[in-house]
């Protein structure tokens, strides 16, 4: 295919390897450059621009033919001679592996396209799951959060109701002067266990609604 190229460069302008100038063409149908136009006059009817040739600019900014590979193929239709029917040859062969080239890149765009289309259905699939998840699990932090709640809130009654209970011990434990066998001493006792006990149910849940949170965050 290579030696078919190997000419003058005035002779052949090869775009994309689809145009060829009449010069070109002329001279692989082994005719001349006033013959390859006369057919195209004759045969208008036949010979369509956009499919058999184009019209382009030359250097000079001035028209000029470009022959495609159907148009090779048209010509050969009405050039009879052994050369003609060589390069006519040729021009069918390379039509058909342009042909048979797109045909094979639409398949494999095709293919991944339909790739990606399946990855983004797993892409919104895997989405919806996670987005289901997440859900559950703020859902289930929500609950947590709220026994939490309840429960500081419990304690905290609970050490309001110790404070005045405290008060009103310690109130009655300055009229004796024996505090070791004081019945309101032993009480303040118990309640001060009472609530360091508390204290620290209170620290705990504080703690693990905040390992909660920043998890979350995370």
């Amino acid at each position: 295919m290579q030696s078919l190229f190997q000419v003058e460069p005035a002779q052949v302008e090869i775009l994309n390897f689809q145009t060829f100038t009449t010069e070109y063409v002329a001279k692989r149908y082994d005719t001349t450059v006033n013959n390859i136009k006369e057919h195209k006059r004759l045969h208008t009817d036949e010979i369509v621009e956009g499919i058999h040739f184009i019209v382009a600019k030359n250097d000079r900014n001035r028209p000029i033919i470009k022959w495609t590979l159907r148009g090779i193929i048209k010509l050969g239709m009405f050039i009879r001679s052994k050369e003609a029917k060589n390069f006519r040859l040729w021009a069918e062969m390379e039509l058909e592996k342009t042909i048979l080239g797109e045909l094979e890149s639409a398949k494999e765009a095709r293919a991944r396209n339909l790739t990606l289309a399946d990855k983004v259905i797993s892409l919104e699939a895997a989405a919806k799951l996670e987005a289901k998840r997440v859900a559950r699990e703020i859902s289930s932090y929500k609950s947590q959060l709220s026994h939490k709640d309840a429960f500081i809130a419990e304690l905290t009654h609970k050490l309001e109701s110790r404070d005045k209970k405290i008060n009103e011990l310690a109130t009655r434990i300055v009229l004796f002067d024996d505090h070791t066998y004081n019945p309101a001493f032993k009480e303040l006792e118990s309640l001060k266990d009472d609530m360091t006990n508390m204290h620290y149910k209170l620290t705990q849940a504080i703690i693990g609604v905040k390992e909660k949170l920043i998890a979350r965050k995370d």
